[in-house]
């Protein structure tokens, strides 16, 4: 009679830490566990990214969107047995700073505008924008108008874009507010 052994494959786990999603740029940790030791592999779509023998985890850079996806922990151990576990990364891109145009100088007492495009690198998304400026200015629409502006307007003003919870780089603008010229003195014939 033959013995026969059946060697148990190893029980593992796969997570990583994009949560609900991370920005470009973000290091993301795969985590792996193991009930044995063995070789560690991380792969997506069949490309192995890590492999090793001594941390079931890999610090993967998460440059853009396309880091995003279904990545597989496989343990080999000694004698041969393999299991799989899988986990989901999220990535989102950073949006472009929103395009500003230069706006008018204009007069104490006169509308100021200021206008942006906003931006379109990531589809589909929704945009939301915080200005800051002279006099305490606060903003969240895409373009600003203050109201007969005064002097206390002139200065730089900054937008960022948020989507899906990333922010762009600062976008900034110079405007300026001229103070009216003084009324006419009239003198004596």
């Amino acid at each position: 009679a033959q013995d026969v052994i059946v060697k148990p494959s190893p029980k593992i786990t796969a997570t990583n830490t994009s949560g609900t999603g991370v920005c470009a740029g973000t290091v993301v940790t795969l985590k792996g566990t193991s009930n044995s030791p063995g070789t560690y592999e991380w792969s997506k779509g069949g490309v192995v990214v890590s492999s090793s023998t001594t941390t079931p985890n890999y610090a993967l850079t998460a440059t853009t969107s396309a880091t995003s996806g279904t990545y597989t922990f496989k343990v080999t151990t000694a004698d041969g047995c393999v299991s799989t576990a899988t986990t989901d990364v999220v990535v989102n891109d950073i949006p472009n700073a929103p395009t500003i145009t230069q706006p008018a100088a204009i007069c104490d007492g006169s509308d100021l505008q200021i206008k942006a495009t906003a931006p379109t690198n990531i589809s589909g998304a929704t945009y939301t924008y915080d200005w800051s400026g002279p006099n305490s200015y606060i903003g969240t629409t895409l373009n600003v108008t203050i109201t007969g502006a005064t002097t206390a307007a002139t200065g730089t003003y900054s937008v960022t874009a948020t989507a899906k919870g990333c922010t762009s780089a600062v976008a900034t603008i110079d405007a300026t507010v001229n103070p009216k010229p003084a009324a006419p003195q009239a003198g004596n014939p």
